[in-house]
């Protein structure tokens, strides 16, 4: 890392706040501390990730023959487990997506233009899971995720304010199914399936712990490929007021896949 101990013990150690523009030193719990040392690690291997993908993409790409690319996506399957997190629910998003590119390109496509051409064929029925993908995204409703944003904007909030709102808000949705006993889960209805989350940790999960003075202390590295490697990065979180959360990136990043693969021709293995 090109990072001395005693920086690296003061970053696990120790955060900066401002209060009434007089800066000061806080000590990190154990566990706060253990969280900032698993960011940390979750940011340098993904820009390393990032930065590999992209060299990989330079040298194999060749403009003349852009048009006849073909590129292959695997993805996590749905996943119900006996204990489901915010992890899954990011999962499942993703598949939700994923069947609603599928509904739109192949079957609602399909059918309006046999219509179009006049072709007898049989009506197909299906569910149209985007009334899913808008619960867990919009950001009108608001959906879950966004409501998550707003709580975790607000303050550190408990389990049981964020229950309360997740319960509140949802009340009318058919697709949210709130837990009939008191307690940290509610359920999705997805298009696979009922599936029963816990929000112990969605807010822990969803706040980024990175905060903008570890990229000040590795932007000192000795190393250059660390120093170039968080540049970009540490550039593009100041220019917020505060760190994007975890799944509005993850939210930008399927909707930018989506718009991709809106871009070419699929064709789909199950």
């Amino acid at each position: 890392m090109g990072v001395s101990a005693d920086s690296l013990e003061d970053m696990f150690t120790f955060k900066s706040l401002t209060i009434n523009r007089s800066e000061m030193r806080v000590p990190l719990t154990a566990a706060q501390g253990e969280k900032v040392l698993h960011s940390v690690v979750r940011c340098v291997y993904d820009n390393i990730f990032t930065w590999l993908v992209e060299k990989v993409n330079k040298g194999i790409h060749n403009p003349s023959r852009a048009s006849q690319t073909v590129g292959i996506l695997d993805i996590y399957g749905f996943e119900i487990f006996h204990e489901n997190l915010f992890e899954q629910l990011c999962i499942n998003y993703v598949n939700e997506k994923l069947q609603q590119l599928f509904i739109s390109q192949t079957l609602q496509s399909e059918q309006l233009e046999y219509k179009r051409e006049g072709i007898a064929w049989v009506n197909i029925q299906f569910f149209n899971n985007q009334v899913v993908c808008d619960l867990i995204e919009d950001a009108k409703m608001p959906g879950i995720f966004p409501l998550l944003d707003e709580q975790c904007a607000i303050s550190q909030t408990s389990v049981d304010v964020l229950m309360h709102r997740f319960n509140e808000t949802y009340v009318k949705e058919p697709h949210f199914i709130k837990s009939r006993v008191k307690g940290s889960v509610f359920s999705v209805r997805h298009y696979a399936g009922v599936v029963e989350y816990d929000l112990s940790h969605f807010a822990e999960a969803n706040i980024d712990s990175f905060f903008t003075e570890l990229y000040t202390e590795l932007q000192k590295s000795s190393n250059a490929f660390v120093r170039n490697l968080l540049k970009d990065e540490r550039s593009n979180k100041e220019k917020l007021k505060r760190p994007p959360s975890t799944s509005f990136q993850f939210r930008a990043q399927v909707n930018a896949l989506v718009q991709d693969l809106n871009m070419c021709n699929p064709h789909y293995v199950r």
